[in-house]
């Protein structure tokens, strides 16, 4: 072999001695970067649940034309779908096609354990840990079935049940559009809602204490659109 061709055989050999070194270096950073990023990335899964038979809240905020505040417990299950603990340290609910839309006075009645005792954030959640609440929505009620439930109420605690029947008997749903109610005795009935008819959708943003913002989103009946999900 020509001292040239020992040269530039020395040369490569040299390049790729370098170059396995190089990658030898790199490839554990970039997996070791990857599995950090992994470790320090919050994610939160939010349900929002609203079919629950639980007391209903008749509230003073009162909207004039636009109705009267009666809120609601829904069901919150948060997960924590990360592989760190997280910290929900705010919250907030609004009504409306997005998470920003719409709030007011009333809209938001707190959060509750599930035997009603009243809890307070911050709320810790570790890697793979859930919790479940009653997390207590305000909606904006017409006077009549306001009125209705006002007198069901009578001094007494009325469920989201109570509400319904009593709503169905006289031909409407709490938002006072028509529905058509059967009575099967027994404590059983049924209501048909308008197929067309949906309920106002409502969301619940969770704050976390690094900053950021997850969100589920639930209506009383009716499909919520896709698209704004």
């Amino acid at each position: 072999m020509s001292n040239d061709s020992k040269d530039r055989f020395a040369r490569v050999t040299s390049i790729l001695a370098l170059f396995v070194a190089l990658v030898a270096v790199v490839v554990p950073y970039i997996q070791q970067s990857k599995q950090f990023e992994a470790q320090q990335t919050e994610s939160l899964n939010v349900i929002l649940n609203p079919a629950v038979n639980g007391p209903l809240l008749l509230t003073d905020h009162n909207y004039g034309d636009m109705g009267q505040v009666v809120q609601m417990p829904w069901e919150l299950t948060i997960s924590n779908t990360s592989n760190r603990q997280l910290s929900i340290i705010n919250k907030r609910i609004s009504v409306g096609d997005s998470p920003d839309s719409q709030y007011y006075t009333g809209i938001d009645g707190g959060i509750y354990t599930l035997d009603y005792q009243r809890t307070d954030l911050p709320i810790k959640l570790e890697a793979g840990e859930s919790k479940v609440y009653y997390i207590y929505v305000g909606a904006m009620i017409p006077k009549v079935p306001f009125e209705i439930m006002h007198k069901l109420n009578a001094g007494n605690s009325v469920t989201d049940r109570d509400a319904m029947r009593a709503l169905g008997k006289a031909g409407i749903d709490i938002y006072g559009r028509p529905v058509k109610y059967q009575d099967h005795g027994d404590d059983t009935f049924m209501i048909e809602f308008n197929p067309s008819d949906t309920s106002p959708i409502f969301w619940i943003n969770l704050y976390t204490g690094n900053g950021n913002r997850f969100y589920g989103a639930a209506a009383k009946y009716g499909l919520i659109p896709t698209n704004i999900l």
